[in-house]
């Protein structure tokens, strides 16, 4: 009881630090507010695609055991379906349930980020640098930031894992912050807990655990340098603290590497299947480089809006290497950010140049969290007080007219992707209907909307839309939890009771099975074509064929 009093105090204290009344605080408050908006915002609006669907279909069709054996044969770790599968069973299976998921993760992520600003900044809530920047101002303009940032807002809406990786990046990156400086057991067993599941949240949480592992081992070098200096004034106390300290966490990282044993040896296989065929293209530094300069920058967004984008970034980014430099020798939090910023990008990009492709600007959410971090200190370091908020101020803008940009590309509005076919599906299907799919793309998403607007379960093995037979199944396009049953042959469509066949595909989809259905046998009866939302998916098609009457 008294450790729930305890933490109770210490909330109301740092509430009772932000600058609520300031105008800069107010400012960045409004910012925060709009970007819970956009986040909560049409959240069941766009179709699910692809990777959504993955998720729903690797959280309700199999048991949690089925799914960390399912997941073995993926390319990301159990823990977010786990959770996942958690919550469907308590609030249901809509796109605004499961998403929700991914919004409560990214909710939390913002006071985190604030705690982790104001402790890197200047230690302590409240204390205030030569400038006349407070930890707290620093800490609500990068929580801002992370608010108002358009990559941010449109992945904590997907039923993905990334929200929830960077949640446990941004917590376990803070907790380890606390550990080093107060040396408190609870904060070491929080860290310990937070980097475990991280490390069970998304395979790039190694690059952050071996960043923070560096990080750890430079302070503590850091500290000794100082102990042996100053050994004549400090005395044996200072050495039993540097002591506990090396012990300490030597002992939570062999906890957390013992803890994440088990799936080191499920990643090397993963990486050696990933090595015979991947979506990610080969990659060589010149790419990689494209790739760090559009990390505010969603994948999806178009040419022209990229470029403003770039135009004011590059300038930040090169303003915010020299000050890095200097924030760098000041104190132990900027080390911990600037630490958090590099190790993903290098060690992914080593690994992408050498061996193999593994960078998607998707990948680096958390790697931009931390980033805002030091952003919002070069705003606060650099320019006096009120230029800072007005410059603030219009960066916030700019970010929020580069979401609705960005939200306007994806016409977020329009019904299009998998939900558009099947609703024209559901508007004229008969009961002797069968629905094939001809593409792998489009499978799990048109199962899932034959689910939601049909009634059809996945596990209906009679009425499920299947996948055509003839498609060869590729692994990052969901064949861990596709298996021989999901699939169908033309003889069986054949030899089935079914008068009419629903095919859904996409743009240039000519397999073989079409063609077997354009036969003497069947007659295509319609056509239809729905947009899509993301670049990578082309138009969907949808087909009508009807057995010919003897």
């Amino acid at each position: 009881m008294e450790s729930a009093w305890a933490f109770l105090a210490r909330a109301r204290a740092i509430l009772e630090n932000i600058p609520i009344k300031s105008l800069p605080g107010l400012v960045y408050l409004i910012a925060i507010a709009f970007g819970f908006f956009f986040r909560i915002h049409q959240i069941d609006s766009r179709s699910f695609w692809l990777d959504e669907a993955y998720s729903w279909t690797m959280a309700t069709r199999f048991t949690f055991s089925e799914i960390l054996e399912r997941t073995a044969g993926d390319f990301h770790p159990p823990a977010y379906f786990l959770a996942l599968k958690c919550w469907i069973i308590v609030f249901g299976q809509s796109e605004a349930a499961q998403r929700a998921l991914s919004v409560v993760f990214d909710l939390l992520t913002m006071p985190l980020l604030y705690l982790l600003c104001c402790e890197a900044v200047v230690h302590r809530p409240g204390s205030v640098t030569g400038t006349g920047m407070t930890a707290n101002s620093g800490g609500l303009l990068a929580t801002a930031l992370y608010a108002a940032s358009g990559v941010h807002i449109h992945w904590s809406s997907e039923v993905r894992m990334y929200s929830m990786a960077t949640c446990f990046t941004v917590a376990s990156s803070w907790l380890l912050l606390r550990s080093i400086s107060g040396m408190a057991l609870k904060s070491w067993i929080a860290y310990t807990i937070s980097a475990t599941l991280l490390l069970y949240t998304h395979n790039y949480s190694v690059f952050v655990i071996c960043g923070q592992m560096f990080f750890l081992a430079a302070d503590l070098r850091r500290a000794w340098k100082a102990e042996t200096k100053n050994s004549h004034r400090v005395g044996q106390q200072r050495n039993m603290r540097l002591d506990r300290s090396l012990y300490s966490s030597m002992v939570v990282f062999l906890v957390v590497f013992l803890s994440f044993a088990p799936w080191l040896i499920v990643l090397l296989r993963q990486v050696r299947q990933a090595q015979s065929g991947y979506w990610i293209s080969k990659m060589d530094w010149l790419t990689v480089s494209r790739t760090w300069l559009s990390l505010l920058i969603h994948e999806n967004t178009r040419p022209e809006t990229r470029d403003q984008i770039l135009a004011v970034m590059v300038s930040m980014i090169s303003i915010a290497v020299i000050i890095c430099f200097r924030w760098y020798s000041k104190n132990q939090g900027g080390t911990l950010v600037l630490t958090m910023i590099a190790s993903p990008l290098l060690g992914s990009s080593v690994v992408s140049c050498l061996f193999l492709p593994i960078i998607a600007p998707r990948h680096y959410l958390a790697t931009m969290a931390f980033f805002f971090c030091v952003l919002a200190y070069v705003i606060h370091t650099l320019l006096p007080r009120g230029l800072a908020t007005i410059f603030a101020t219009w960066l916030l803008i700019n970010f929020f007219y580069l979401n609705h940009r960005f939200v306007d590309d994806l016409r977020i509005s329009e019904d299009s992707g998998a939900k558009a076919a099947v609703e024209c599906i559901a508007s004229q299907i008969q009961d002797s209907d069968s629905i094939a799919v001809a593409n792998q793309e489009m499978l799990l998403s048109t199962r899932y909307y034959a689910f939601r607007l049909l009634g059809i379960s996945q596990l209906d093995r009679g009425r499920a839309p299947k996948l055509f037979e003839s498609i060869a199944l590729v692994s990052w396009l969901g064949s861990a939890v596709i298996d021989k049953r999901d699939q169908i042959s033309a003889s069986e469509i054949s030899e089935a009771v079914s008068r009419r066949i629903w095919v859904v595909g996409a743009t240039g989809d000519t397999p073989r099975s079409l063609g077997d259905l354009s036969a003497a046998d069947w007659e295509l009866k319609a056509t239809f074509a729905f947009n899509q939302n993301f670049y990578f998916e082309r138009e969907i098609r949808l087909w009508l064929f009807a057995r010919r009457e003897p």
